[in-house]
């Protein structure tokens, strides 16, 4: 990873979670898509573009609310990825994160790459003072939830 790397900082509950940017194709909010779930797997649909969803908050095992759907690059899958979150509170060029302890997390250890500093103005929006800097792709597992 980069020095520093331009990312998208998103609210999940009161943690902000950085999104290297160009792992973003677009942002969305929640009013509009249309969401569906069907035999346990989640689509969601804007214009033409579908793509299979999964919510931040479940994966991170933290109590938020969807307001927001990122769609992500996925290389070669056919069907597009999105992930709900809570606002895009910000865009911003970040250090690269600092290292956390390996197995801190039970599943899906290698998605969090590291901890970074929130800035004064977001803790003043109602976030903690670190935030979870992660890899989306690796974050979202191989089987819809």
């Amino acid at each position: 990873m980069s020095v520093t790397a331009l990312c998208a900082i998103v609210r999940c509950g009161t943690l902000a979670v950085a999104i290297p940017a160009d792992t973003i194709t677009f942002i969305t909010g929640i009013d509009e898509a249309e969401i569906s779930t069907r035999d346990k797997i989640t689509t969601i649909k804007i214009g033409g573009f579908e793509a299979l969803a999964w919510r931040l908050h479940e994966l991170l095992e933290v109590d938020a609310n969807v307001s927001s759907w990122l769609f992500l690059r996925t290389g070669a899958t056919t069907k597009g990825v999105a992930l709900g979150c809570g606002e895009c509170m910000t865009v911003a060029k970040l250090a690269a994160p600092d290292p956390l302890p390996r197995g801190i997390f039970r599943t899906r250890g290698d998605a969090i790459l590291g901890a970074f500093r929130v800035e004064e103005s977001l803790v003043e929006r109602g976030c903690g003072p670190l935030g979870l800097w992660i890899e989306p792709m690796r974050l979202i597992p191989a089987e819809p939830m």
